[in-house]
């Protein structure tokens, strides 16, 4: 267990010919001063993923509610049609019964 630690250490320092040792930092950032960036790349770089999320829940709701409205729609026309054959049904089957009274009536009938 000893020894791990001591390899471990030895691979994290550097040894200098003058005997100084220096330990080694894994950093990929740049020496001195941090670059920094303008004001709307932060807010972008921020606020992109969760205007995205709710841009497409937006989408995704409003095609829903459409979809459900359209289904709606469709099922009332349906019904009014399915009423109004059913009205014209009832008109020619007394149309039909009135041409055969009437008919029986110039046949001699009862």
């Amino acid at each position: 267990m000893n020894s791990l630690r001591i390899a471990n250490a030895a691979r994290a320092t550097r040894r200098f010919a003058n005997g100084r040792t220096q330990l080694r930092f894994n950093s990929t950032g740049t020496t001195g001063a941090e670059k920094q960036s303008s004001k709307h790349v932060d807010f972008y770089k921020t606020f992109t993923r969760p205007i995205s999320k709710v841009l497409l829940l937006a989408v995704f709701t409003y095609q829903v509610a459409y979809w459900g409205w359209v289904r709606l729609e469709k099922d009332e026309v349906k019904r009014v049609r399915n009423g109004e054959i059913e009205v014209l049904e009832e008109e020619l089957k007394t149309l039909i019964e009135k041409k055969e009274q009437a008919k029986t009536k110039l046949d001699g009938g009862p």
